[in-house]
């Protein structure tokens, strides 16, 4: 795999960053020759992919001959008949063939479906971190994050404050605090239920830095090998990974 294929193949595959997918859309759209690598690789992703690679040919050629029998009134057009005809390839081939998820995406699944609220049992429930879970569950992010750091560092054996300050965190996307978070709340003894390890996966997932996935999968094997908090989820992780 060369270097613009790898390129475009992350880009499909939701591993470029924020930034580095506004460059690789805006070229897309501004550069013909790009556009056109990017419609032949989804093209070459897809079980009609000779047929399209044809029709498409056949247009290019057509285009042209146009263009050298009347180059004064197309020239400026031949630009976006190719675009248009990159995009026409994209947008076909996506509705026939979606592509996996990548793991931010089935990290970014996870938190959608099961961590945009936090639960609470009333009773046993102090009223500061009642006041922080409201705050959490109202998207007020870094509000319910103080609220759970300042708990935790008057009652250190709190462990609700502590998973909820690593949440609250995940939720700002400030993994690395998060994930420092949720190692702490793994190491915690004698709880019911620790999904310490298992959110802490998650933090490296949506981070995705240099060994991150590789880490994220042992640590998701782990939580099923020892049977701990998320370990249906984990599995299901595991073979999309």
């Amino acid at each position: 795999m060369n270097d613009l294929t790898a390129y475009i193949d992350n880009y499909f595959n939701g591993l470029l960053k924020p930034e580095e997918k506004q460059v690789f859309e805006s070229r897309c759209e501004n550069d013909e020759a790009f556009a056109e690598e990017v419609a032949l690789y989804i093209a070459s992703r897809s079980a009609m992919r000779d047929e399209l690679l044809e029709q498409k040919s056949k247009e290019w050629k057509n285009l042209d001959d146009s263009t050298k029998k009347n180059s004064t009134k197309l020239v400026s057009m031949r630009r976006w008949y190719i675009v248009a005809a990159a995009a026409a390839v994209i947008c076909f081939v996506l509705l026939l063939i979606p592509f996996g998820e990548s793991p931010q995406q089935m990290a970014d699944a996870f938190i959608k479906d099961n961590l945009q609220q936090i639960s609470v049992t009333m009773s046993g429930t102090t009223d500061s971190l009642q006041t922080g879970i409201e705050a959490y569950n109202k998207k007020e992010y870094k509000k319910a994050k103080e609220i759970f750091s300042e708990i935790y560092l008057v009652h250190p054996d709190n462990t609700d404050a502590l998973k909820y300050e690593g949440l609250s965190n995940l939720m700002l996307e400030d993994f690395n605090n998060a994930i420092i978070l949720f190692d702490s709340l793994a190491a915690k003894q004698n709880l019911f239920a620790n999904p310490g390890l298992f959110y802490k996966a998650i933090g490296l997932l949506k981070r995705n830095g240099s060994g991150d996935i590789e880490q994220a999968k042992q640590l998701l094997q782990l939580v099923v090998d020892k049977q701990l908090a998320n370990d249906k989820e984990a599995v299901r992780l595991l073979q999309k990974i």
